[in-house]
């Protein structure tokens, strides 16, 4: 996975930990099963050293513009941000410029999750379109408009058949 910007979402886990999250509360999860599931889907990335502290800044950052910051997400969040390893891509690099960046974006989430939390905000369901066509079926569409006049098919009809 890629990184791009020393923000909080300028890499790849970060985005994907999010919408993640977000997807499963958008389905109907509570915050506790949302939280969980997303656990389970990212494993892989809190066992990897160089990407454990994405998912918990991005999963805490999220849960906390949501008014949903979870006590466990909150105290792993703030544990890493204390370890100071945020930085170590940036100091493989030997990149100073980024390094003070990110300490900035890192200390700006630190303030963001140990201040007042926002109320909890309400995410609307995702609506699941069901197609009521039943396999089998089969439709007639009839072509009337100027570019079936201009081939000669006004007129004519389109079968599907599903």
């Amino acid at each position: 996975m890629g990184a791009w910007g020393t923000g909080i979402y300028s890499n790849d886990v970060s985005e994907e930990v999010r919408d993640i999250y977000k997807n499963l509360l958008k389905d109907g999860k509570t915050n506790e099963e949302a939280l969980q599931e997303t656990i389970d889907e990212c494993k892989d990335y809190i066992a990897d050293s160089d990407d454990e502290n994405d998912f918990w800044f991005a999963l805490a950052d999220t849960q906390s513009s949501l008014g949903r910051l979870h006590p466990k997400v909150k105290r792993r969040a703030l544990e890493l941000i204390d370890k100071g390893g945020h930085i170590d891509r940036w100091l493989d690099a030997g990149d100073q410029k980024n390094i003070k960046k990110r300490m900035e974006v890192v200390e700006k989430l630190k303030e963001k999750l140990t201040g007042p939390q926002p109320p909890e905000k309400k995410i609307p369901r995702r609506i699941v379109f069901k197609c009521p066509w039943q396999i089998g079926d089969v439709f007639a569409y009839r072509l009337e408009s100027e570019e079936a006049e201009e081939n000669g098919l006004f007129g004519r009809y389109l079968i599907i058949q599903k």
